[in-house]
């Protein structure tokens, strides 16, 4: 089942789909303000904020087994406890001139348990995760086009058509060799496009048919592109 948000709704309130499980959740861009605790403890594996929304709460804390979370570049805020107990967050950049608050992405588990999320393991204290995430894309502009696509769905249509028509050339031409690389978190632009909101079939084959070693490269988790590819069948 399906949480169907109305059009009409600008705001998500204090507790309101808390612990929702795994109920698919996609909130349409005018919406302007996310609740404390607002999704807290859903188990979904990708959250996409919506456009109009610049400062991030702890809305979003104690889900789990979320791997990817996508945030407009005009975020300015992002406060205390954000996306704590967000032990599998992997895919998400963070904008530049941002202002955060503490104990972002920490983890906290019982005692004997492992309590890091995948992002202290991979770089430490809070001060390196934020500075890596904000750097993410730094001369990587095809990275940054498939993470940021949701919210520039033409650039999804544009593909699209040029695509249908066999005309490819414009699409083509915002493609260069930095799509064969790898940003600070070992992904490559499939591992991205796998984990977005938005799939288009003829995106993935543009992508495939560019840069074919996306297929087989690993991320700094020792993850191929099909996991995110299955992990976005649970949504």
């Amino acid at each position: 089942m399906n949480i169907n948000i109305p059009n009409s709704l600008r705001r998500i309130k204090y507790c309101a789909f808390s612990h929702s499980h795994r109920t698919p959740i996609r909130l349409h861009d005018s919406i302007e303000r996310i609740g404390y605790s607002a999704f807290a403890g859903c188990i979904f594996t990708n959250f996409r904020v919506p456009p109009l929304i610049t400062v991030i709460s702890d809305g979003i804390s104690g889900c789990k087994y979320i791997l990817s979370i996508e945030l407009p570049e005009n975020v300015t805020d992002i406060g205390d406890f954000a996306f704590i107990y967000c032990y599998c967050l992997r895919n998400v950049a963070l904008p530049p001139d941002a202002v955060f608050g503490d104990f972002i992405f920490i983890g906290i588990g019982t005692q004997g348990q492992d309590n890091f999320t995948d992002l202290q393991r991979m770089f430490g204290l809070k001060a390196e995760i934020i500075s890596e995430l904000q750097h993410r894309f730094d001369g990587l502009p095809i990275h940054s086009l498939i993470y940021y696509q949701s919210y520039n769905q033409g650039v999804l249509q544009e593909a699209a058509i040029n695509l249908r028509s066999g005309q490819r050339r414009t699409l083509r031409s915002k493609l260069d060799p930095t799509g064969n690389q790898q940003d600070c978190l070992g992904m490559t632009p499939l591992h991205i496009l796998a984990c977005s909101s938005v799939h288009n079939l003829e995106l993935y084959c543009l992508i495939v048919e560019m840069y074919p070693a996306n297929l087989i490269t690993e991320d700094r988790w020792g993850a191929a592109t099909a996991l995110y590819i299955l992990g976005s069948c649970t949504r």
